[in-house]
């Protein structure tokens, strides 16, 4: 944990993206929650899944690599479309530039949400672009 701790705060120093970027909602169901931080042409994805249970990204998401996560062996891996995620598990990915036009809000996945819960994408109305 305190390699995840170190690895955010040397993120957040070097790039403001986390302190000055804008909070982008993209889908959040009762198992994971995903937003965009977007600052000056830089976007990155991060995912949190609130459970002890894996799952997957009900939604398709733009290629990256992921910058941070809570299982250090992820870091630096690539994804391309889908994301599957550990119980517990957080990820912070730095989005491609030529993918940061895909996986915009409103593009569906090519797959039920994980584990048959939830009810799917939502919103919070009035939540889009503002800031936590």
């Amino acid at each position: 944990m305190l390699h995840f701790y170190r690895r955010l705060i040397n993120l957040h120093t070097r790039d403001p993206i986390l302190a000055k970027g804008d909070y982008v909602p993209f889908h959040a169901d009762t198992q994971v929650i995903v937003f965009f931080r977007e600052h000056a042409g830089q976007r990155l994805l991060v995912a949190v899944n609130l459970t002890h249970k894996p799952c997957h990204v009900a939604r398709t998401i733009p290629d990256g690599t992921i910058l941070v996560s809570t299982l250090p062996e992820r870091e630096g891996e690539h994804v391309t479309g889908t994301l599957g995620m550990g119980g517990d598990e957080g990820v912070i990915i730095g989005v491609e530039p030529e993918a940061r036009d895909r996986g915009q809000p409103g593009t569906p996945a090519p797959s039920p949400t994980q584990a048959g819960e939830g009810p799917g994408a939502h919103r919070r109305p009035g939540h889009e672009g503002k800031t936590p």
